[in-house]
């Protein structure tokens, strides 16, 4: 995955998805939240207790498609003291994430993606408006 977004457009989704991730859950998976950026430019961050699920769909500049899962107080934490303006977010194979904001760079620990667990509304094509 790698990604160009404003901060001011995906503060509002990090934060609203957050609401359902808890820092102490018992299976680490879930203190995290997935980004899955596609080709036709969206970025779906999905957050669950095993129980809700939230997803919220940000319009971004996709790079390269991809998933990565990250702790979601440390990257809403990071993301929200970033200066305004755009920054770029990009992962390797081992789920690390790098972002890329002016001449800084941060690298983020994130969990295996294919340990993310489906909402089970989206394998049954149930859609909410």
């Amino acid at each position: 995955m790698k990604i160009k977004i404003e901060k001011s457009n995906i503060m509002p989704a990090l934060k609203n998805v957050s609401r359902i991730v808890s820092s102490k859950n018992p299976l680490l998976i879930l203190t995290g939240i997935k980004f899955a950026a596609t080709e036709d430019g969206k970025l779906v961050l999905t957050g669950t207790d095993l129980e809700t699920w939230i997803d919220c769909t940000v319009q971004v500049e996709v790079k390269e498609p991809g998933s990565a899962v990250l702790p979601a107080a440390t990257v809403v934490n990071l993301i929200d003291k970033l200066p305004s303006g755009e920054f770029t977010m990009e992962n390797d194979l081992s789920g690390a994430v790098t972002v890329k904001y002016g001449r800084s760079e941060l690298k983020l620990n994130g969990f295996q993606v294919d340990e993310f667990p489906g909402s089970p509304a989206a394998e049954a094509g149930v859609k909410f408006s």
